[in-house]
């Protein structure tokens, strides 16, 4: 107000110094225009000035909205974010090395943002044409540390451990802020058959390791294997609404457990190809050839009974139904049938077509009914039981095939496929009186023991140590399945094959007769001094014969003083015999293709076969993991939770703690 009022003042006097002598009237109409002029004047500038300072509060104003929500905002995403179900299952997933999530950057307290993402693709089947399980678990579990409380993260850490190796890009689901690996149950299969999970009585743990508490939790029978626990969580209710899968709950074993696997050796020395094969029931005949002596489910049309009508007008027929058939007037007998269609059962055919394997020419044990009064000759057909008969041949050659097997430290799933029977290969192998069984083994490794000296092999020492460990075994008190005794044999094994060359024909024929053949098998199953019969053994291809001639006794083509003979078809059991004849056995003179087994490597071949069947008599049942395994879908996920889900206990718990709320209060 001051400073417009000078302004006028000055305005004044310079007119009037311009104005001068003019009159009074012109005066001072000149003096109120130039007024108004001067308050025009000033009116605009202190327009233009409120106009300025307008402008400059607006745009001051915009600026701190600005940064404002510069601040805020990210932040606000950032707690939506954090309040998310996948932020929150990222944010649970317990990752010790960082190696399928990054650690990410920590922009509010205790939350972490941007994690990306690096989990395996296992939505696709595994390669197992170039699979090699090498068990380096040692530098993926380094300590305690490095066992997550995720399930599917420990899961992925296994493949890693075992050198399986996957393509990445994969995706977690999520489902009530829990995560879930997406995996083909194919990968499921291939876990479960390298660890043998089944219904085991040492829970997959090893000698002299305790039992962690939380694997009662998955109940009285859990599934289990070498590496952990497996179970199904059926969907819930909810999940069910939604149209949800179940879940696989996996739990690993501890750390020390899994590094003391690295060092236990035997357990991959099978193909997983060939494990496959048994825990189907397969059992292989070479590179392409199996055999298969189960059962699988039947048909239609072979449970109508209208099937055996022409019973009454032939001498035999063939049905695999004997199982549900109760006829003390039939006789029957098994054989191989080469199944010239080639028809293998649909899920093992799914299984071979997901795993990109050629199904292989299959050889079935088939079971044939003869009308009563058949007769048998014992030469030709070997009696398992009353009225029941196997091909002797046949049964040799399956015998073969399982010494060639071999074995592993922890044994092998194998499916016996048996319904209402037991199943032929426990016919064989499990002996009907253990006490006996165990009684011809203790006899045979102390006979062992005395014809040490007369081997004419190396590293005896070795052999006799493992002998006589395997018999310290053997009086303990007897146990239907043992991890130690399944150790000792398996190493006896080895420096059996290693040293008196139990793999060479000679001696896999001594072997497969100790195997089936009762009357051969008691004359060396004896006590050393009741034993007679010290006799080398004579293989004769031409003749089809095995025969014991007495001790010190010339062995000639003419002689005919031999004590026992055992008929044995070379030519069929061993179709590679005369390319392949075994240096290391003598040879007779007199006739080429007759060998000599001299008595002492005899008891040996005998030793070997006796091992192998008490190895094949705790073979793990693959009938447990058959049916979890049967009931996933084509995908699975596995669970974050390592503790498997129990919807009706945790409803009995909710309702107890509700009531004893209303208990109280009262």
């Amino acid at each position: 107000m001051c400073h417009s009022t000078a302004i006028s003042c000055s305005w004044r006097r310079k007119f009037r110094q311009i104005l001068g002598d003019m009159p009074p009237e012109d005066a001072q109409a000149v003096n109120i225009a130039m007024l108004l002029l001067l308050q025009h004047i000033s009116d605009s500038v202190k327009g233009k000035i409120d106009f300025l300072l307008l402008l400059l509060g607006t745009w001051l104003s915009a600026g701190l909205a600005l940064i404002a929500l510069v601040g805020v905002l990210p932040v606000l995403l950032l707690y939506r974010e954090a309040r998310t179900d996948r932020y929150r299952a990222i944010t649970n997933v317990h990752d010790p090395h960082n190696c399928f999530i990054s650690p990410g950057i920590a922009l509010l307290p205790g939350k972490r943002f941007f994690q990306k993402l690096r989990v395996p693709n296992l939505a696709e089947p595994p390669k197992i044409t170039y699979l090699k399980i090498e068990r380096q678990c040692r530098q993926v579990f380094k300590g305690d540390q490095d066992r997550s409380s995720t399930g599917w993260v420990n899961f992925a850490n296994i493949l890693r451990a075992y050198c399986i190796s996957s393509e990445s890009g994969g995706e977690l689901a999520v489902h009530r802020s829990e995560s879930f690996l997406p995996v083909h149950r194919t990968w499921i299969l291939l876990l479960g058959i390298i660890d043998r999970y089944a219904n085991r009585p040492d829970y997959g743990l090893f000698r002299n390791e305790g039992k962690e508490e939380e694997m009662d939790d998955f109940g009285r029978k859990p599934l289990c294997g070498l590496s952990g626990f497996m179970a199904y969580n059926p969907p819930t209710s909810h999940e069910d609404i939604q149209r949800l899968n179940g879940s696989i709950c996996f739990r690993m074993h501890s750390t020390p457990h899994m590094n003391y696997m690295e060092e236990f050796t035997g357990i991959d020395v099978m193909p997983f190809r060939t494990l496959l094969l048994l825990y189907l029931g397969y059992i292989p005949r070479g590179d392409h050839d199996v055999y298969f002596i189960g059962l699988e489910e039947q048909t239609p049309h072979e449970q109508d009974p209208r099937v055996r009508e022409y019973y009454g007008r032939n001498d035999h027929f063939s049905t695999d139904d004997f199982y549900r058939r109760n006829d003390s007037n039939v006789t029957s007998a098994w054989q191989i049938v080469l199944d010239k269609e080639n028809l293998i059962a649909y899920n093992h055919e799914r299984i071979f077509r997901e795993m990109g394997i050629v199904p292989p020419k299959v050889y079935r044990l088939e079971r044939v009914g003869y009308a009563s009064g058949r007769s048998f000759d014992d030469r030709e057909y070997y009696a398992l039981e009353q009225d029941e008969y196997i091909n002797r041949t046949d049964i040799y050659c399956i015998l073969r095939s399982i010494l060639n097997l071999g074995s592993s430290s922890q044994s092998f799933l194998y499916n016996k496929h048996a319904r209402n029977e037991k199943a032929l290969v426990e016919r064989i192998f499990v002996p009907q009186d253990p006490a006996d069984f165990s009684i011809r083994l203790k006899n045979l490794l102390h006979l062992s023991t005395q014809i040490m000296d007369h081997l004419n092999i190396g590293n005896k020492p070795v052999l006799l140590e493992a002998i006589i460990a395997l018999t310290e075994i053997c009086q303990k008190p007897l146990v239907p399945w043992s991890r130690e005794l399944l150790k000792r044999c398996y190493e006896l094994d080895l420096l059996l094959r290693q040293y008196c060359k139990a793999n060479c024909f000679a001696m896999q024929a001594i072997s497969i007769l100790y195997m089936l053949d009762k009357d051969f098998r008691s004359l060396y199953v004896c006590p050393e001094e009741q034993i007679t019969h010290k006799g080398a053994l004579v293989l004769n291809p031409t003749t089809k014969t095995v025969e014991i001639a007495p001790p010190d006794l010339e062995i000639s083509h003419a002689n005919q003083e031999l004590i026992s003979r055992f008929l044995f078809d070379f030519g069929i059991v061993f179709p590679d015999w005369p390319g392949q004849m075994s240096t290391e056995l003598e040879e007779v003179h007199s006739q080429a293709n007759i060998l000599e087994v001299r008595y002492p490597e005899a008891v040996m071949a005998c030793l070997h076969g006796h091992v192998v069947m008490a190895m094949w008599n705790m073979v793990l049942p693959a009938n447990d993991f058959s049916t979890f395994y049967t009931k996933l879908d084509r995908l699975v996920h596995i669970s974050a939770q390592t503790e498997p889900r129990n919807v009706t206990n945790l409803e009995e718990i909710l309702a107890a703690r509700y009531y004893g709320r209303r208990d109280s209060s009262a």
